[in-house]
């Protein structure tokens, strides 16, 4: 979902490029269902743990696509003229059961 939702992304840009537009776009990860590619997955071969490691590929997947649409704008030539906010919801899925995972904020004490 995370990667079509990026590729959607990049291609609202493309169309809107020469008018203004405004964009939500709304990642659902690295919320449950977890899930990731299996590229993803495989390029974290260190982390042991699958849990951890299927929602470290998440955050992977999260960073590519965001660097994706930041880079449609730029080669759009947007960037210099387009806000852009990332904010996160409550910190980590504690729900899944990794310790420490939203260590050291105090959702995590």
């Amino acid at each position: 979902m995370t990667d079509y939702l990026s590729d959607e992304a990049v291609k609202a840009i493309a169309a809107n490029r020469n008018r203004p537009f405004f964009m939500y776009l709304a990642y659902n990860a690295p919320h449950n269902p977890l899930q990731a590619t299996r590229a993803d997955y495989e390029a974290l071969g260190h982390i042991e743990d699958h849990v951890l490691r299927v929602y470290a590929a998440m955050i992977r997947a999260l960073d590519r696509g965001i660097g994706n649409v930041l880079a449609a704008l730029r080669e759009h030539g947007l960037e210099d003229n387009t806000l852009v906010i990332f904010s996160s919801d409550n910190g980590g899925a504690h729900y899944i059961g990794l310790p420490g995972l939203n260590d050291p904020t105090a959702a995590g004490r």
